[in-house]
């Protein structure tokens, strides 16, 4: 689908992926951020919709109301070298949808 399909098609396939695993699907998640900036007005207002549903429906649990950037994420400050692998990757993953908010709301 991603790569044969239609637009709306490709733009439900990210959808799906983003929803099934929002850590891994991160890269699906920019592709969505990238055809919402399309000149195509459809494609764009499609990507934007999908986007839109993936962050109010509860696919992207956000753990608290303010994204931290990574420098200055509280468990990583808190615990210095004592982090664990999957705190520094809920912590990076903060950080990444902190920018993907950033720049979809701009």
């Amino acid at each position: 689908m991603l790569k044969k399909g239609t637009q709306a098609d490709k733009i439900s396939a990210l959808s799906v992926l983003v929803e099934r695993n929002p850590q891994a699907g991160l890269c699906f998640l920019m592709q969505l951020l990238s055809n919402a900036k399309k000149p195509n007005r459809k494609a764009a207002e499609s990507a934007i919709f999908a986007i839109k549903n993936l962050f109010t429906q509860g696919s992207i649990e956000l753990q608290s109301q303010k994204l931290n950037v990574f420098t200055k994420n509280p468990v990583i400050l808190s615990k210095r070298e004592g982090c664990t692998n999957e705190e520094i990757l809920e912590a990076y993953f903060e950080h990444c949808i902190r920018e993907i908010v950033r720049d979809f709301i701009s």
